[in-house]
């Protein structure tokens, strides 16, 4: 069994990562969050979060599915209870034939766009923005 690093040691080897992280500034879209906060009455849309409390038959929902266990880490592409229903959606309101398998539900706009940009294109592929750009990139 190998020996325990000692703290000093441990220290010594992240020196380097802590000296370049101290160099860090903060995310943009962070700056704008703070900036905002300092707003009343400001229309807040810097980091995607709506200007209104969740609806209660949410918060019960949420509170729900916490209770009944609902609290693991879901399947990358989303749970397929809401994925049958977003396939719903899709055909019902959008009129487009859609299969639960050809849907991903993600975290934000930022993660759908980064896993949507493969596939849908080759390095040949002329882009307008052929980098990531935004209020959230350094």
């Amino acid at each position: 069994m190998a020996e325990p690093i000692a703290p000093a040691a441990l220290m010594a080897a992240c020196a380097p990562i802590a000296d370049r992280a101290a160099t860090l500034r903060a995310s943009a879209i962070r700056e704008i969050f703070d900036a905002a906060q300092r707003v009343p009455g400001a229309l807040r849309l810097e980091v995607g979060e709506p200007d209104f409390a969740s609806p209660p038959w949410v918060v019960e929902a949420a509170d729900r599915a916490a209770r009944d266990g609902a609290t693991h880490y879901t399947p990358n592409t989303g749970i397929a209870p809401l994925r049958d229903a977003l396939a719903d959606k899709v055909r019902r309101v959008n009129g487009w034939e859609a299969t639960a398998a050809q849907c991903i539900v993600t975290a934000g706009g930022v993660q759908a766009l980064h896993l949507a940009s493969p596939p849908c294109s080759t390095p040949a592929t002329r882009c307008c923005c052929p980098i990531r750009c935004g209020p959230t990139s350094p």
